[in-house]
């Protein structure tokens, strides 16, 4: 699975099936959540006449009715291999950029959709709102975060030098990183802590994730690199 950030992994292709008889559709392709972008074949989008729905794994999934979504459009970021489809919503729990990537026109998906009898009710002031809400998380404990990461890095280069090998700081700050991410996916206090008021944690959830997944699967081999250098 190759997970990154913006601009990383648009190589994707779209598979789309449509069931003649209900109306709905399926494509396979990518998506952007947020600032994540997540490669074929790990998104999946469908569509009724009541409900759209997106599907990525290890994101999660995003659902919007009609009365959510105020316009979906065509998206180019690179022909062919960086294009797609947004979705312009107004759903304050859900990142403010959603794009579905394809490498099939995005013009085929968006009459998919409307054959799909899927169309937006919605009018364009909410959505117009949520994009000039700005970050949803507080600057100062992001800052101080960073301070404390930076100072164990930094702690373990006087303790160990300039060698290429994981020290015991630098596993101290993976498994803040990992305890972190947890606790504000599931404690309301960490919440608040590092949201602003009236912002939800699932407008951050894919990030989180992505950090729970990265630092998690870094703590095992540096912990055992660790055990075998003492």
């Amino acid at each position: 699975m190759s997970w990154g950030l913006r601009g990383i992994a648009r190589h994707l292709t779209c598979h789309v099936k449509t069931c003649e008889m209900s109306g709905r559709f399926e494509a396979i392709g990518g998506a952007r959540i947020g600032w994540l972008n997540a490669t074929w074949p790990f998104a999946r989008l469908s569509a009724t006449p009541d409900t759209l729905q997106m599907s990525v794994s290890i994101f999660g999934d995003y659902h919007f009715t009609p009365d959510t979504v105020t316009d979906i459009t065509r998206y180019t970021h690179i022909p062919f291999f960086g294009w797609g489809i947004q979705i312009h919503h107004c759903v304050p729990e859900y990142p403010t950029r959603i794009i579905f990537w394809c490498l099939g026109s995005p013009d085929v998906l968006l009459a998919k959709i409307r054959e799909s009898g899927f169309q937006p009710q919605s009018s364009g002031e909410a959505a117009t709102f949520l994009r000039h809400r700005g970050v949803p998380f507080r600057w100062a404990p992001v800052i101080f975060a960073l301070i404390v990461w930076n100072a164990l890095i930094i702690g373990d280069v006087f303790q160990r030098g300039m060698r290429p090998m994981p020290g015991p700081w630098s596993l101290l700050a993976i498994a803040l990183v990992f305890a972190g991410s947890m606790a504000i996916l599931k404690l309301p206090r960490a919440q608040q802590f590092i949201l602003k008021p009236g912002r939800s944690v699932e407008e951050i959830r894919p990030l989180l994730k992505l950090f729970l997944l990265v630092s998690g699967g870094m703590i095992v081999p540096f912990s055992v690199l660790l055990l075998v250098m003492r």
